[in-house]
């Protein structure tokens, strides 16, 4: 089984780094001729970010309650 995990977190590692890879290629390809650029990164297509449902005046609130508690 870690011969497993292992593996399977290379795959994932090289998966990333490839994504990346491509991403910055076509970024400078697109960016010589004036063509569109990917907007999405392979990561957040694989593990989207839960969506934000507080309100503006909760994080707000949060925000304030992490810098008081920084003082």
């Amino acid at each position: 089984m870690p011969y497993k995990i292992k593996a399977d977190h290379e795959n994932e590692v090289w998966r990333k780094y490839t994504a990346r890879c491509l991403r910055l290629i076509t970024e400078s390809t697109a960016g010589m001729v004036q063509g569109k650029m990917m907007t999405v990164e392979y990561e957040d297509i694989i593990n989207p970010k839960p969506e934000e449902k507080r309100s503006a005046d909760e994080i707000i609130g949060n925000i304030k309650d992490k810098l008081n508690k920084m003082k």
